[in-house]
Order: C-alpha cells, then sequence, then structure tokens
C-alpha cells in the first residue's frame, strides 16, 4: 500500500507484517452470532467496500460457520485490496490444502512465507504438503 512506498522510499523497515486479531469472533460465533456478524460485516462493506479487515473479518465468520462458498469470496476481495497480506495468502493456502487442491495451497503458502518468513499456519501448511523448512529466524532485538 501507499504506507509501504513511503517506508521502502526512506528506508523503514517493519520487523513484522501487520497481522490483525479476529480471535474475539469464535466465542461470539459460539453464542450463535454469526449470521449477526456477517450481516454487520456486510453492511460496513456496502459503505467502504475495499475495507481489507471487514473481508477478513467475515472470512473468518464465515470460516467458522462452515461457509466455504463465502470464506473463499472474502479472502479473494481481501487479496484483490491488498494482494502482499501474508495472512490472507495464508488463510487461502490452506483452504486449498484441506480441500485438496495441492498446488493452489503450495503456491499461497509460499507466497505467505516470502511475505512472513514467521508465518505458523503457512509453515504447517507446507509442511504438511512435505516442504522442508528451516527453523523460522528470530527477528532483531528479541532472544
Amino acid at each position: 500500500g501507499p504506507n509501504a512506498a513511503l517506508a521502502e522510499q526512506h528506508g523503514f523497515r517493519l520487523l513484522r507484517p501487520t497481522r490483525f486479531q479476529f480471535e474475539y469472533l469464535g466465542p461470539l460465533v459460539a453464542q450463535g452470532r454469526g449470521g449477526e456478524l456477517l450481516a454487520e460485516a456486510q453492511r460496513l462493506l456496502a459503505l467502504a467496500p475495499d475495507n481489507e479487515e471487514a473481508h477478513l473479518a467475515s472470512a473468518a465468520v464465515a470460516s467458522q460457520l462452515g461457509r466455504r462458498d463465502l470464506e473463499r469470496a472474502a479472502l479473494n476481495a481481501a487479496l484483490a485490496i491488498e494482494p502482499d497480506r501474508a495472512l490472507t495468502h495464508s488463510a487461502l493456502g490452506l483452504m486449498a490444502f484441506h480441500q485438496g487442491e495441492l498446488e493452489e495451497a503450495r503456491r499461497h503458502l509460499r507466497r505467505s512465507l516470502e511475505l512472513d518468513p514467521q508465518d505458523p499456519s503457512a509453515r504447517w501448511g507446507l509442511e504438511q504438503l512435505g516442504e522442508k523448512l528451516p527453523p523460522p529466524a528470530t527477528p532483531p532485538g528479541h532472544p
């Protein structure tokens, strides 16, 4: 995005890519509020269709509800907004893996690791596909 271009131009580097936190959605879905959450995300996306976080939240809820069609659509919408988000590639890769689309899985999981070598989901998925990966590097400044 535009901030990445500025950071690149001025030599700034982030230690880790941005990570969204969607753990709070699980208990709400477990309370039977999944449909309500999806409706709220759709209302938001009607106003701001380029809201990547809303697409990713929709994907997380759809995944927990077993709605693979909605999950894939939301992930693809997020990918169209930000093609270099490790989380999105990782989620698409794991979805493809579980659906037996192994080359598609491998492609997304490898891209996720290119973007975030620490991504545990991408590492797990690639290991399940038989790839031998080096241990994740420790970010500078961490023990």
